[in-house]
């Protein structure tokens, strides 16, 4: 059975997508890929390692929203040598 809501659509309408919810689901796992792809190229090509200025043992902010640690979290990033 069609629904007579159907017949009222005129041909240039029926071009957009019914369902934009799956447009943003299909924008959100290409902007995780491209995160992954990034972070794989910037450990393919640095070393990290956690610097001088960085509290250890790591105390975390309980006042933030996000899991972070007091004071911030300092990296040394150094190239890599083949």
């Amino acid at each position: 059975m069609i629904p007579a809501a159907v017949n009222n659509v005129l041909p240039s309408q029926g071009a957009t997508h019914s369902k934009p919810e799956l447009l943003i689901f299909t924008g959100m796992r290409f902007g995780l890929m491209q995160t992954k792809v990034g972070l794989v190229s910037l450990l393919s090509k640095y070393q990290l390692s956690v610097s001088k200025k960085t509290p250890i043992p790591v105390v975390f902010d309980p006042r933030t929203n996000i899991l972070s640690p007091k004071g911030g979290m300092w990296l040394q990033i150094r190239k890599r040598i083949e």
